[in-house]
């Protein structure tokens, strides 16, 4: 679908449609468990973030849920796919439905923002559940390709989540 503007230049629409395509790509590849391709959509510095208060916004002044290097990243990828999270045996399945995505400058040492809105449903022996909030993607867009350099998972109510969260990235 194409946006043309009054002088026939594409819209910011347009010019944002690839960062989207970014963010709902990483949720498809982690509901369907392609962690390798997944990783391969964050950068060598990238972080992963779910801090306690949904409004926080640095790691270093707030309580976080998850608060995740390249390594913890790894560690977590390596338990998950390879049975070591017991939490996950057998392993959730996991949907994610992301919307409302908007696109501005980061302050944050990327090159852009992607925020979006996410609600997840998991699945487990029997019960079901949902889990709902927004995602911020911080790009680093100089390169071939954005690669994600920082992922916050602000969670619509961190204190209704209970049980194991080893699917939540």
């Amino acid at each position: 679908m194409t946006h043309t503007g009054m002088d026939g230049t594409g819209t910011e629409l347009d010019r944002a449609e690839p960062y989207f395509a970014l963010v709902r790509h990483e949720a498809r590849l982690l509901d369907t468990g392609r962690y390798d391709d997944w990783l391969r959509l964050y950068a060598d510095d990238a972080t992963y973030w779910v801090p306690v208060d949904p409004a926080a916004t640095d790691p270093e002044d707030s309580l976080s849920i998850i608060c995740d290097d390249r390594k913890r990243i790894l560690d977590r990828l390596f338990r998950l796919s390879s049975g070591y999270a017991h939490a996950e045996v057998p392993p959730s399945t996991v949907r994610r439905v992301v919307s409302g995505c908007e696109v501005s400058p980061c302050p944050h040492g990327a090159d852009t923002d992607v925020v979006s809105t996410f609600v997840l449903v998991h699945a487990r022996l029997g019960r079901q559940g949902v889990i709902a909030g927004d995602y911020l993607h911080c790009l680093s867009t100089g390169g071939q390709r954005p690669l994600i350099r920082r992922k916050r998972v602000g969670l619509l109510d961190p204190h209704a989540v209970n049980g194991p969260l080893a699917f939540l990235l």
